[in-house]
């Protein structure tokens, strides 16, 4: 019996002091959603129903006290899977 391979929801969040822009898509697919939160609390949960009943892969750029505590949050989710990329590696690509 051959299994089916679950879809993963790729997301990219740009992280600032007030708002987080959210870039999501399925594995394989070239039509992006983008939302925007607000860098809270509440902001926070709204992503979280957001990216509810998916697999995720998060990948959101390191910009001191402004993400760790969506960082931590996303991380708490044993769904979600997450990575926080180094600014001045993103800058160097080509």
């Amino acid at each position: 019996m051959k299994q089916e391979k679950s879809s993963v929801l790729l997301a990219a969040i740009d992280v600032s002091a007030k708002e987080l822009v959210v870039a999501s898509a399925a594995e394989g697919s070239d039509q992006p959603c983008v939302q925007t939160h607000a860098n809270t609390a509440a902001g926070h949960r709204a992503l979280l129903r957001q990216l509810k009943g998916h697999r995720v892969r998060v990948a959101m750029e390191s910009t001191g006290v402004y993400g760790m505590g969506l960082a931590l949050r996303l991380r708490a989710d044993p769904r979600i899977e997450v990575m926080v990329i180094n600014p001045r590696a993103v800058k160097s690509l080509p």
